[in-house]
């Protein structure tokens, strides 16, 4: 088979014991044809509520997507905890830094399909001016 046909492999587990980690992922690899694999594991801790952990999922897609550090590498705050990619993202976390968004976005990420956004994400976009 060929291993560059899938973008990203996702493993879901149940969460196990009292260990912090819920996810982690390969950086940099999405579209990436020089990588070994792009991989990403997700623990899952309420079998009947996968959402309960939706901003560290997208923390670590974000990972794969170019984004190969974290916000508190750049900024000293996070306000009100809704920084996406920082160390430790908060529950409640919607918002890519301008930096996440930069490195993202200076990726080759062509492989992946684009899609053009509804007035309602762009509207969620503007909230994080209170970042520059």
């Amino acid at each position: 088979p060929d291993r560059h046909s899938t973008d990203l492999r996702i493993l879901f587990i149940p969460e196990r014991g009292p260990d912090p980690t819920l996810a982690t992922s390969e950086e940099t690899c999405i579209c990436n044809t020089d990588w070994f694999g792009c991989i990403a594991v997700f623990s899952i801790r309420f079998l009947d509520n996968w959402g309960h952990h939706q901003a560290v999922f997208a923390h670590e897609i974000g990972h794969a997507l170019g984004m190969d550090l974290h916000d508190d590498q750049f900024y000293t705050s996070n306000p009100k905890s809704r920084l996406l990619m920082w160390s430790s993202v908060g529950f409640q976390a919607y918002i890519w830094s301008p930096e996440a968004k930069r490195r993202i976005n200076n990726q080759d990420n062509s492989c992946l399909t684009k899609e053009i956004l509804s007035s309602k994400e762009e509207e969620m976009e503007e909230v994080d001016d209170i970042f520059s």
